[in-house]
C-alpha cells in the first residue's frame, strides 16, 4: 500500500489498514479482475458496464461491512468519519488515481449508508443486472445454437440428397421410400413367382453354406455396386444371402410405422433391426434366387392402447400375443429375393407363408419332400394362470400380487386359501432351487375343480388344498408324507370334482427320478397310491419328467426328458398301466416332447429341441382324434 503524504490518527491507519486487509482475505482483487475482463470481452453490451459498477460497488459495501460488523455505533461513525476524511484529502489534493480510501461521491453514499445501517438489504439493482446479463447470454447462445442447427440441417439435406436424390422441385428427399413401387407383396402374382422356383428340403441352406470354394471371393470395399432405393440391400458376406431377408422385411415394416427411421437407418454399418426372427427357413431356390419362410416378432407396447397405433396394413396380417413385457405382433410370411449384383439382394414380393406352401402343394412338386415338413405355423399357446395375476380363458382368476394366494370363482369375488406362498414356493429338491412363481401343472383352477398341490419336502408334506363345495370352503389334506425331495407335482380333476390324479415326480439321483401316481375319489380329502408312472414300473425309476396330465379318468400321458427321440407315455386304464406311444415321421433333433393339451376333442402334442422353452419356439406338432392311442404329424410351428 501507498499512503499519501498526510499525517493519519491511529484510528483512521487501524481502519485504512482493516479494510485493505479484508480485501486481501476474500481476494477482491481476482473479482475485479474478472469484471474487467468481462467487460472487455462484452464490451458491446451496454449492461456489462452497470454490472461492473455494481460489482465494484458492492465489493467495497461488502468490505465495510465486514470491517463494522459486531460494532456500535460509535465505532461505526468513527469508521464513517474516517472515511469521510479520506474524501476530503483526495479532493484538497486532487489526486483521483492514488489510493485514499476513497472511490466517488455515489460510492461513498452508498458506503456509509451500509456503514449506519445494521440489518442488511437487498440489492435489487445489482440482482436486476445480473438477471438481465444471464438472459442475454441465454438469447446469445440461443442464437447461436439455432444457427449451427441449421448447418447441420443443411448438411443432413445434403447428404439425403446426395443419398435419396432430389423430387422434381429440387427438395432433398426426406424418405428412401420416395420414387420407388413397392414390390408385389400379397398378392397372386408374388406367390406365382415364388413357385416358379422347386421346393428344398429343411437343412438345404445349411448344406449350401457348408460347402466350400461355391462363390468366387471378393474385397467387399472394391466392389463398385451399391444398393440402390429401399428395396435393396447389399451384405458384407454374399454367402450369407439369407441375412438379406430380415433386413429388407424390416424396410417394408418401416413403410408403415416408421419411414423416418427407415431413412437414417443404414444396413451396411448396422445390420441392427426391429424385428425379431424366431424361424427362418429355405423354402426354394439359391443365392441367385431364394425363397425363405420366416417367423418373426415386432414389439408393439406395453399399453393396449398402443395397438390402435399400429397400422392396419399390418395387423391384418398379424398375430397379436400379450406377452410379459408387452405386446407383440408375429408374422409368418415368406420373401422372394433376388440377387442382382455381387453382394446386392432385392426384394421382389412377400406373401403369407400359408398361401405359398398350398399353392406348391397344389403343383405336386413333392417327390423328395414331405409336405409336413414344409408345413410352418403360429400356435397360440393355450392361456393358463399366471403367479402375476394373468387371467386365463374362462373366468377363473389367480392372484399372488399382495403375497398371498387368492382365487376367484365364475362370479369373480376373490377368496384368500389358507396356504402360504412359503407352502405352494417350497420343494424337496435343492438342485432346481426355491419357485418364484406356482409351478405349471401344479393346479387346477376351473368349473369342474379348485385345487393346489404342493410341498414334498421334509418340512411340508405332499399335500393339496381345494375348495369343497358342500362346505363352500377350502380344506387342506395330505396326500402322503413318505417322499421328501419332490421337484416337480401334476394334479388333475378331468371330469369332476371328486375324481382326480396326483402325479408327485422326484427322489431325483443325478438325472434320475421317480414318477408316483395317487387317486382320489371323494373330491381330495383322501389319497391312494396307484404305482409307478412310465417306465421301469418296478424300480421307478427313470431321466426327468417334463410333463404330467389325465384328459379323463382313464387316460393319462407322462412325457419324459430324453436326447434321441421323443418319450411319451399312456395310460388307458386310470394308470394302472402304461404304454410306450411310437411317434411317427419325427423330424431330427426334435426330442423334447411335453404333455398333450386337449382341445375341441383333439390332442396336440409338441416336441422341441430343447428342455426349456415349452411354450415358445419351434415345435414339431402332432395330432390325435382318438384320445392319444395314434398321431399324426402336422409340420414345424412356433408357438408363443
Amino acid at each position: 500500500m501507498i499512503l499519501p503524504e498526510k499525517e493519519y490518527g491511529s484510528r483512521v491507519l487501524h481502519f485504512i489498514f482493516l479494510h485493505e486487509c479484508y480485501h486481501i482475505r476474500h481476494r477482491d482483487t481476482f473479482y475485479k479482475l474478472f469484471l474487467l475482463l468481462m467487460q472487455s470481452l462484452l464490451w458491446f453490451q451496454p449492461f456489462i458496464y452497470l454490472l461492473k459498477a455494481a460489482g465494484y460497488r458492492d465489493v467495497e459495501v461488502a468490505c465495510d461491512e465486514a470491517v463494522v460488523e459486531g460494532r456500535d455505533m460509535a465505532e461505526r461513525k468513527e469508521y464513517g468519519a474516517a472515511l469521510l476524511d479520506c474524501m476530503e484529502q483526495a479532493r484538497a489534493e486532487g489526486q483521483p488515481y492514488s489510493a485514499y480510501f476513497y472511490h466517488g461521491k455515489r460510492m461513498m453514499k452508498a458506503r456509509i449508508s451500509a456503514i449506519m445501517t445494521e440489518e442488511k438489504k437487498w440489492d435489487f439493482v445489482a440482482f436486476a443486472a445480473i438477471f438481465i446479463l444471464l438472459m442475454d447470454v441465454v438469447f446469445c447462445l440461443w442464437r447461436v445454437g439455432e444457427r449451427m442447427y441449421d448447418r447441420v440441417l443443411a448438411e443432413q439435406e445434403r447428404l439425403q440428397a446426395e443419398k435419396y436424390g432430389y423430387d422434381e422441385n429440387g427438395k432433398a428427399l426426406d424418405s428412401i421410400y420416395d420414387g420407388y413401387e413397392m414390390p408385389a407383396c400379397f398378392s397372386a402374382e408374388a406367390i406365382a413367382e415364388m413357385v416358379k422356383l422347386e421346393p428344398l428340403s429343411a437343412d438345404a441352406y445349411s448344406l449350401e453354406w457348408q460347402r466350400e470354394d461355391v462363390y468366387e471371393e471378393k474385397e467387399y470395399d472394391e466392389l463398385p455396386f451399391a444398393a440402390k432405393g429401399p428395396w435393396q440391400i447389399r451384405l458384407k458376406d454374399a454367402d450369407r444371402y439369407q441375412d438379406a431377408v430380415p433386413l429388407l422385411l424390416q424396410r417394408y415394416l418401416s413403410y408403415y410405422v416408421d419411414q423416418e427411421w427407415a431413412a437414417q437407418w443404414n444396413p451396411e454399418e448396422s445390420m441392427y433391426t426391429l424385428l425379431e426372427s424366431v424361424s427362418s427357413r429355405l423354402l426354394a431356390g439359391d443365392k441367385k434366387e431364394a425363397v425363405f419362410a420366416v417367423i418373426f416378432r415386432y414389439y408393439i407396447g406395453y399399453k393396449k392402447e398402443e395397438l390402435m397405433k399400429f397400422p392396419e396394413e399390418l395387423l391384418d396380417r398379424a398375430q397379436i400375443a400379450r406377452e410379459k413385457d408387452g405386446y407383440y405382433a408375429y408374422f409368418n410370411w415368406t420373401a422372394k429375393i433376388r440377387m442382382v449384383q455381387d453382394y446386392v439382394f432385392e426384394l421382389e414380393g412377400i406373401a403369407e407363408t400359408e398361401e405359398v406352401l398350398r399353392a406348391y402343394a397344389e403343383q405336386e412338386l413333392f417327390e423328395d419332400v414331405p409336405v409336413c415338413d414344409l408345413v410352418y405355423g403360429i400356435d397360440d399357446v393355450e392361456a393358463h394362470i399366471l403367479s402375476d395375476g394373468a387371467v386365463s380363458e374362462n373366468a377363473y382368476q389367480v392372484d399372488t400380487g399382495e403375497g398371498v394366494l387368492r382365487v376367484s370363482g365364475a362370479d369373480g369375488i376373490f377368496q384368500e386359501v389358507p396356504v402360504s406362498l412359503e407352502e405352494l414356493y417350497g420343494r424337496g429338491d435343492d438342485m432346481d432351487g426355491r419357485l418364484t412363481s406356482l409351478q405349471d401343472g401344479s393346479y387346477q383352477v376351473d368349473e369342474k375343480k379348485i385345487v393346489f398341490a404342493f410341498g414334498g419336502s421334509g418340512a411340508v408334506p405332499i399335500s393339496v388344498v381345494f375348495y369343497e363345495e358342500e362346505s363352500q370352503s377350502f380344506r387342506k389334506s395330505v396326500v402322503t408324507e413318505n417322499y421328501f425331495g419332490g421337484r416337480k407335482i401334476y394334479v388333475d380333476f378331468p371330469e369332476n370334482s371328486q375324481e382326480g390324479f396326483l402325479i408327485f415326480t422326484g427322489e431325483r439321483v443325478v438325472w434320475q427320478e421317480a414318477t408316483l401316481l395317487f387317486h382320489t375319489t371323494d373330491g381330495g380329502k383322501s389319497w391312494q397310491r396307484v404305482t409307478g408312472v412310465g417306465p421301469n414300473v418296478m424300480t421307478e425309476g427313470h431321466s426327468l419328467t417334463t410333463g404330467a396330465v389325465f384328459i379323463n379318468n382313464r387316460v393319462g400321458f407322462l412325457t419324459i426328458r430324453d436326447s434321441e427321440r421323443p418319450e411319451v407315455w399312456r395310460t388307458g386304464d386310470g394308470g394302472q398301466t402304461w404304454e410306450r406311444q411310437n411317434l411317427p415321421e419325427a423330424p431330427e433333433y426334435y426330442c423334447m416332447a411335453y404333455a398333450p393339451e386337449e382341445k375341441d376333442g383333439i390332442l396336440y402334442l409338441y416336441v422341441g429341441m430343447e428342455e426349456y422353452s415349452e411354450y415358445g419356439g419351434a415345435k414339431a406338432r402332432y395330432e390325435s382324434k382318438d384320445e392319444g392311442r395314434t398321431w399324426e404329424y402336422k409340420g414345424i410351428v412356433i408357438r408363443k
